[in-house]
């Protein structure tokens, strides 16, 4: 059984950028903290670069400080004014960069969350996440979602007959579904990494890997939740749990 391509699904969670491409600002190219007067000061050699990304009211910008064949390598953020750059790769994969100001960590401060398209294609659809601080423009440490599902679950798969029964356990808890076993082609465990998308809601991020079986086709998804820890100053993994594709493709099974 495939899964349909998936798309960014933030249902109203997360807002597309909504800015211009045509933006420009000049700025420094080899400055890495830039001020306000710097950035609006024209130099003896200007350099534009464009707005590539925003949140919905522009409290975050991202511009392109380096930029070559459709990947931009180099990144300038600028949080209410504050500017910093990073060493960011944005390939276009035909998604924008997802922006958002928002308070993750429950100090009642927002935090920029930059989310950035990494593949994109037919089963294709992968994401880095970064959050920073806007005090000190600091980044604030987010565990890659495929490592947290394939370090925290464990699967194996058993072939009956003409029936792939999967078995996954997180952390002692196990979750079970059968597949049609098409041919001896199939993976075991299951291996993770086509498909990993974050959201947020209700302030609380989250993450969605998706596990494959066999080439393009998935047993379900490990669905991530984190929370900060202020003693680490960190996110860390809180809740996970395997949702299936589907709960029984044999319902006459007995």
């Amino acid at each position: 059984m495939k899964k349909p391509f998936v798309s960014l699904v933030l249902a109203g969670v997360l807002l597309l950028s909504g800015c211009s491409t045509n933006e420009t600002r000049v700025v420094s190219p080899t400055t890495e903290a830039l001020t306000d007067t710097q950035i609006d000061t024209v130099s003896s050699h200007p350099v534009k670069h464009r707005l590539i990304g925003a949140s919905p009211n522009k409290e975050v910008k991202l511009y392109a400080l380096q930029e070559s064949k459709g990947t931009v390598t180099r990144i300038l953020l600028d949080i209410q004014g504050k500017q910093k750059a990073w060493n960011w790769e944005a390939i276009d994969t035909g998604t924008p960069l997802q922006v958002m100001y928002t308070d993750l960590t429950g100090d009642q401060q927002e935090e920029a969350v930059i989310m950035i398209n990494t593949g994109r294609g037919t089963e294709l659809d992968t994401y880095d996440i970064h959050v920073i601080r806007t005090s000190d423009l600091t980044e604030i440490p987010v565990p890659d979602a495929v490592q947290v599902a394939e370090q925290e679950t464990n699967s194996t798969i058993q072939k009956q007959g003409d029936r792939l029964n999967i078995t996954v356990d997180i952390h002692g808890k196990k979750y079970t579904v059968t597949y049609p076993a098409e041919d001896d082609a199939y993976f075991d465990p299951l291996r993770y990494g086509s498909i990993s998308i974050y959201s947020i809601h209700n302030h609380q991020l989250s993450a969605t890997v998706s596990g494959n079986y066999h080439i393009a086709m998935f047993a379900g998804d490990v669905k991530i939740t984190y929370r900060y820890d202020s003693a680490s100053q960190r996110f860390k993994p809180d809740q996970l749990k395997f949702v299936a594709l589907s709960p029984d493709p044999f319902p006459d099974r007995t």
